[in-house]
């Protein structure tokens, strides 16, 4: 579903090595970010955070990268995140009566008096 807040984004890594750092891409593995980790007593699991530098609306591919100390790494599955903030706005239309525009109220009901029409000289 899109999210019109950029979300906190929260996982954690496994390896039988100590993880040393977690990375993150909102297009697709282009670009990388490091993550907060802190990490378990033992230092085979690291739990991660991050919240993406998004500001503008659009649909974002976010991976996940995880290394140990050996610089071994494995990227999460790609997540698609639709960052929507700005509502539709409908419209492109325009009401004319003769040269005339003819404007809505603020409720967007248009009024024309009865029987407004073209008339022609004779």
């Amino acid at each position: 579903k899109p999210v019109a807040n950029v979300p906190l984004i929260t996982g954690s890594a496994s390896d039988d090595r100590n993880i040393s750092k977690v990375e993150y891409s909102i297009d697709g593995g282009s670009n990388w970010y490091g993550a907060r980790i802190s990490r378990s007593s033992d230092l085979k699991t690291a739990y991660f955070s991050f919240t993406p530098p998004i500001k503008e609306d659009g649909n974002y591919n976010v991976i996940v990268r995880a290394s140990d100390i050996a610089l071994n790494s494995a990227n999460s599955q790609e997540y698609l995140l639709i960052f929507d903030r700005i509502p539709p706005k409908i419209g492109g239309s325009i009401i004319t009566s003769g040269p005339q525009i003819i404007h809505s109220n603020a409720s967007g009901v248009i009024s024309l008096p009865a029987h407004s029409r073209d008339r022609k000289s004779t």
